[in-house]
């Protein structure tokens, strides 16, 4: 009984590892990296979309760090920015570079809380009396 146990035991986990090392397996079907662009126009797309948004004064840090990726031509913009403006601003700049064949806008608005006036000066007061 004991040698029936090791055997099953020792067929579960050889059946197991196999299964470890088919999904540790590329498959051809995985979506390519985002990381890097593919080819060298993808690039130089990339270049100059990062060129024309660092040379754009009116674009906060925020702006001008996002991630840019170039795939056959269609760039996706990732990151946050500071406001719709801003958001729009960097579509525009990024439809302008030759090359550019569609934009997937995925930036994010960032939220600030802003506090009302009136709360702010309670605890201007509130600091006062400290």
């Amino acid at each position: 009984m004991k040698k029936q146990l090791f055997i099953l035991s020792s067929l579960c986990l050889l059946a197991s590892s196999c299964e470890m090392d088919k999904r540790a397996e590329p498959s051809q079907e995985q979506t390519p990296s985002m990381d890097l662009p593919q080819n060298e126009a993808d690039r130089d797309v990339t270049q100059k979309v990062r060129q024309k948004l660092l040379e754009d004064d009116s674009l906060s840090t925020n702006a001008k760090n996002i991630k840019i990726v170039t795939m056959d031509g269609v760039v996706t913009l990732r990151g946050k920015v500071s406001n719709k403006d801003e958001k729009n601003a960097i579509e525009k700049n990024t439809k302008g570079v030759n090359g550019v064949k569609d934009v997937d806008n995925q930036l994010d608005i960032l939220m600030i809380e802003t506090v009302p006036a009136e709360e702010q000066g309670d605890s201007d007061q509130k600091m006062d009396k400290e």
